[in-house]
């Protein structure tokens, strides 16, 4: 597995991922309707492409395959992170989360966000972040618990 930059050529896949991914592993915690609010049938590719415009993304992947990405941005908040459905408990979320974690520190952030749906809340939590709030946001008329977790992060040189 390779993690790399996000490329505009991968936008449809990442949003198919996404799409995936929440429609498989999201039926154990959400509605059906609370399912196609997160992720509408099929991904608005335009509203992916707005949203992806404004992250810093990584992919991680596989002969040529997508098997994940995360995406944040440069003040610390984690938006996105998914791994295809197929993949899941390989690691794949974990390294692109420590990839990402290690960049922000380089770069002198000491304080990490996310929201985190209920599945990838305890993710967050095995990896230091603690649930400030637990919120609920609109989406197409439905209303999803997520929870707004933190974390606090210190730079140290182990070289």
């Amino acid at each position: 597995m390779q993690l790399r930059v996000y490329k505009e050529t991968d936008l449809p896949e990442l949003a198919a991922l996404f799409t995936r991914s929440v429609h498989t592993l999201g039926v154990s915690a959400y509605s059906p309707p609370e399912l196609f609010a997160w992720a509408p049938v099929p991904p608005d590719l335009t509203v992916w492409q707005i949203r992806l415009a404004w992250l810093q993304v990584v992919v991680a992947e596989q002969e040529g395959k997508s098997l994940g990405f995360i995406g944040y941005s440069l003040d610390g908040h984690i938006d996105l992170l998914f791994t295809d459905p197929e993949c899941c408990r390989r690691g794949i979320a974990k390294s692109l989360y420590r990839h990402v974690e290690a960049r922000l520190i380089q770069w002198g952030v000491s304080h990490l966000t996310t929201d985190a749906s209920v599945l990838a809340r305890p993710f967050f939590a095995r990896q230091g972040f603690d649930v400030v709030a637990e919120e609920r946001v609109e989406r197409r008329g439905q209303r999803l618990l997520r929870y707004r977790m933190e974390k606090r992060v210190v730079w140290s040189s182990t070289e």
